[in-house]
């Protein structure tokens, strides 16, 4: 095992076929030759090589047309990527053909763009299943937003809340999210071809109208300036990984608190074949949301390199442009993986509504101490209501009474109150705010933006 992601024992958990596809070796050679055959098609456009020669590069520009084991070689040999791709090349075309190969271009032209063509790839794949698992979050949300469950701040029960509400502010942070990759898409989808040191002189009078014909001819945006020492928009995309994986970390980690055994609220699904412990038969681990905190973890850590990738030399030095050779793949292939995984555990989810509303109920209506003390701060005022309440929750913790009893007890409550009113007032469905109005305003309308139907 090289790394995790090519793990037979580990590649499901940080990686998933079709992304590991994109960054492989084979998809990243047949993607510098479209690049090659590209800059080729674009010179004879202009004059700047014969039709015919660009004509026969594009038909060689084909992997089983290529010498794998020579290009291996090559590289040991000459320590550069991209020279023995295009002695590969010229050994598959004429001999006169392939002198016009890599025609006034730079090593870095071509694993730029090339670069670039993969992360057109990787970005509709990430952008795809996010919103896929935006679908299934808003449903989610819209479905439960009635589902009464303890509100928890510092992990001690605070306010009654729903379940709809708690996923509802998930969504709108993946609306946030594909917002983002949509406002990236045209800086980050951006070819290169500038030569040696960004001036195009090799080419020049033709540099430019070269540069646009090659990028219109792959689907590509045209740079303003040269980008070889201008990294921000790969960093742009790692941050916005970065962010999209932070989410669903947090996600996983609600999702694994929720479902402990003493709390119980959700449940990740699990197969009968599934294994918990070698040891423990009982066990049922929840699986899913432990691994996309693991991967919201990894994905972070490539951030900072990505940042670290803008600090450039003069017109160009690969000590640094290395390091995008290792953080890139690696954060796309586990991104989308946790986006995978994501879709998976919300897909699978099992609410247990009434364990919710039990959970309501193990302070003994301690969770409904600030609606008392709004209705009577409107007597005594908020701080005085505020004091006494606070008093009177010690008060029952340390007796172990009911909530309920105790204020019952005290005279100052009651001379404002009736027993029925407070039986009233500390019923959770009827303090849950606006929470119902805001889960269903922002289901509807993150589904209208993306055009989803609940």
């Amino acid at each position: 095992m090289a790394h995790a992601i090519d793990s037979l024992w580990f590649g499901h958990i940080f990686g998933t076929p079709e992304m590991r596809d994109i960054f492989s070796d084979r998809s990243l050679l047949q993607k510098w030759m479209n690049v090659e055959a590209a800059l080729a098609r674009a010179e004879a456009k202009v004059g700047l090589i014969p039709a015919e020669a660009a004509r026969e590069i594009t038909e060689k520009a084909a992997i089983q047309n290529i010498d794998l084991k020579f290009i291996e070689n090559e590289i040991h040999v000459t320590k550069h990527q991209i020279i023995p791709v295009i002695k590969a090349l010229e050994k598959a075309c004429s001999q006169e053909v392939g002198e016009y190969i890599h025609w006034g271009a730079t090593t870095q032209d071509i694993m730029d763009t090339a670069l670039v063509l993969q992360l057109k790839d990787a970005y509709s794949l990430i952008y795809k299943d996010l919103l896929k698992l935006l679908e299934i979050a808003l449903r989610m949300a819209y479905a439960y937003r009635l589902t009464i469950m303890p509100g928890r701040t510092n992990g001690q029960h605070a306010l009654p809340t729903t379940f709809g509400f708690k996923v509802s502010i998930w969504c709108a942070e993946i609306a946030r999210h594909l917002e983002r990759l949509c406002e990236l898409r045209e800086r980050l989808l951006v070819g290169q071809f500038c030569g040696a040191v960004g001036t195009l002189a090799s080419v020049a009078p033709f540099g430019m109208e070269i540069r646009r014909l090659m990028m219109e001819d792959l689907g590509l945006g045209n740079c303003v300036a040269p980008w070889t020492t201008a990294r921000d928009n790969i960093a742009e995309y790692a941050c916005a990984l970065g962010l999209i994986t932070g989410t669903l970390g947090k996600i996983g980690q609600e999702i694994y608190n929720l479902q402990r055994n003493e709390l119980g609220e959700v449940h990740e699904h699990s197969d009968r074949e599934q294994i918990g412990s070698s040891t423990m038969p009982h066990k049922q681990n929840p699986v899913g949301s432990c691994t996309l905190m693991t991967l919201g973890r990894i994905a972070r850590q490539n951030v900072p390199l990505a940042l670290e990738s803008m600090y450039q030399e003069h017109e160009r030095t690969i000590s640094i442009l290395q390091i995008e050779w290792e953080w890139l793949p690696e954060i796309s292939i586990i991104s989308h993986s946790a986006i995978q995984k994501a879709i998976d555990v919300l897909k699978g989810l099992r609410i247990n509504d009434k364990k919710m509303t039990q959970n309501i109920d193990i302070t003994q209506k301690l969770i409904m101490s600030e609606r008392i003390m709004m209705h009577l701060g409107k007597h005594l005022g908020r701080q005085k209501a505020h004091d006494m309440l606070h008093d009177l929750v010690m008060k029952a913790a340390s007796n172990g009474k009911d909530f309920c009893t105790v204020l019952t007890e005290d005279e100052l409550v009651m001379k404002y109150f009736s027993k029925e009113n407070i039986y009233s007032l500390l019923k959770p469905e009827f303090y849950i705010g606006e929470a119902v109005e805001m889960t269903e305003k922002v289901s509807l309308n993150i589904a209208e933006q993306f055009n989803i139907t609940l």
